[in-house]
């Protein structure tokens, strides 16, 4: 029988740890102290998460840490080897989820899914965080594109963060990305093309650090 993790506004995000484009082993409860957007968008091959990815990189005035940091989590591992997404300081990181640990937390994929079991059904999906780490709203991505302009009013609506940011986990979170990170950001993908020039120049202001599953995503399908 398959189940999905249900997750409602109200409910505390799942704290976990996983590799990110940065971090062999990010820590995600120490981002709290700002707003975070989740996208659980599966693979950048999707058109539909080609689009929501390009939507958030135009907003670099929402994503600059202060009162917005996005995580993308990709399921997919072209996304890496071919060098589809990067980070981008300050504002945006990415989640190598190919044990599908995360998207299995968040609903995005089946909670008793197991890694090579053949293609499984992926739930495309936004969460949008309080600085606490709690949800605040959870939008499913639609076939006509519009959870995005949906996602960017609610964000644009939302007041500035507190004044005293949430409690941080003792771990560090937030660091310059490494050597290899910053020449992976060189490639010639079109959501990466502006990264490379800013993750130099940010990293020695930046305050902020982030951190597999052979599914194949196949559906747009969400729950709120």
């Amino acid at each position: 029988m398959t189940t999905r993790s249900r997750l409602a506004p109200g409910d505390p995000a799942p704290w976990f740890k996983q590799r990110s484009f940065a971090n062999p082993s990010y820590t995600f409860d120490t981002a709290a102290g700002r707003y975070i957007v989740l996208c659980f968008f599966g693979s950048a091959a999707e058109p539909n998460a080609r689009a929501a990815l390009e939507a958030v990189r135009r907003r670099g005035d929402l994503f600059d840490d202060a009162k917005f940091s996005f995580f993308g989590v990709s399921v997919d591992p072209t996304d890496e080897r071919e060098q589809r997404v990067a980070d981008s300081y300050p504002g945006y990181r990415f989640f190598w989820d190919f044990d599908g640990r995360v998207s299995q937390l968040f609903g995005a994929l089946p909670a008793d899914a197991t890694t090579g079991e053949g293609q499984l059904t992926f739930n495309r999906l936004w969460y949008v965080l309080d600085p606490t780490l709690r949800i605040m709203r959870v939008i499913p991505f639609a076939a006509d594109g519009r959870d995005i302009p949906a996602l960017l009013a609610y964000l644009d609506a939302l007041p500035p963060r507190p004044a005293s940011p949430a409690p941080r986990s003792r771990h560090p979170s937030w660091s310059c990305p490494t050597t290899s990170s910053r020449s992976s950001a060189r490639s010639s993908s079109a959501f990466m093309k502006p990264m490379a020039a800013q993750n130099q120049a940010s990293c020695a202001k930046s305050t902020a650090r982030p951190s597999r599953c052979r599914t194949t995503p196949t559906s747009d399908a969400g729950t709120t």
